[in-house]
């Protein structure tokens, strides 16, 4: 496969769909693949690139070769596509902004007690680390907050993922079936495409169902595929939102069981601490 002229690579989802309308206009203009995707800064179909940016553009193109479909109108729906991907992600990241910021405050939230005692002229390094009392508390108190550092992370972390495929197996079948290929055949030439990109095939059941729908009802099954297609794109952003929403309530369990406890150990024991220490009493 050739490569591009430069070294740069998309970033992005929104790149990349730019990169592959560019591509398809040039191949709409009558240049051949290979030659227009010379003719690009950021080729989104050099080999060796990966995530899903530059493998959903490869399996498409693999598909559109194969099949014989129109390679501008293969490239410009797996753009459509690609856009719409980015958006989605974007919703999803707006959704997590809550959470995000909510994570990371309840990890600070104990650190605001040595401050002000610091504010106000006291120590509480020294008062925290001259006494048995304080350096279990500092010790049982740091081990909370990696506690609930690690745990609200991850729970965003699983917020954060998206089934980014989820359409794609669809589309890919729509974009074979262009080029006059049997449902079977072209199955089996989605399919490989996309195992070759090691891209999970999560639209197995959705083929079934709507290759059933159209034998049933005696219509072109492409129209059906396509539809199917944007429902899939939609349902991941529905349950990205609902994920979102879930993480922002789950968010309060690390809060009240390790924040809470680490904001009084390394919050409150030092101040009390410090004020104790600056009045000369034992500890």
């Amino acid at each position: 496969m050739a490569t591009s002229r430069s070294s740069k690579q998309p970033s992005t989802l929104d790149d990349a769909a730019a990169a592959v309308e560019r591509l398809a206009a040039l191949v709409q203009g009558g240049i051949g693949v290979d030659r227009a995707r010379t003719y690009l800064d950021d080729d989104p179909l050099a080999p060796g690139r990966s995530g899903p940016e530059a493998a959903f553009p490869r399996a498409a193109l693999a598909v559109a070769k194969e099949s014989g479909a129109g390679m501008a109108g293969a490239l410009q729906a797996i753009g459509d596509g690609l856009r719409e991907r980015a958006k989605q992600a974007r919703d999803l990241d707006t959704a997590l902004a809550g959470p995000k910021a909510t994570a990371k405050l309840v990890v600070a939230l104990p650190m605001l007690g040595p401050v002000l005692a610091f504010a106000l002229g006291l120590n509480p390094i020294a008062a925290m680390t001259g006494s048995p009392i304080g350096v279990i508390a500092a010790l049982a108190g740091t081990g909370l907050l990696v506690l609930a550092w690690w745990w609200s992370r991850r729970i965003v972390t699983a917020a954060s993922k998206q089934e980014r495929a989820a359409g794609l197996q669809l589309e890919l079948l729509s974009i074979a079936l262009r080029g006059g290929m049997s449902m079977r055949g072209a199955q089996a030439l989605v399919e490989r495409a996309l195992r070759d990109e090691d891209i999970e095939l999560v639209d197995t059941e959705a083929v079934a169902s709507v290759a059933d729908l159209a034998s049933r009802a005696g219509i072109p099954v492409r129209g059906l595929l396509e539809a199917e297609a944007r429902a899939a794109r939609r349902a991941t952003v529905q349950q990205g939102e609902q994920q979102a929403a879930k993480a922002a309530v789950m968010l309060t369990v690390p809060l009240g069981v390790c924040v809470l406890p680490s904001f009084v150990l390394l919050g409150v024991i030092p101040f009390v601490l410090s004020i104790v220490s600056g009045l000369s009493l034992p500890v």
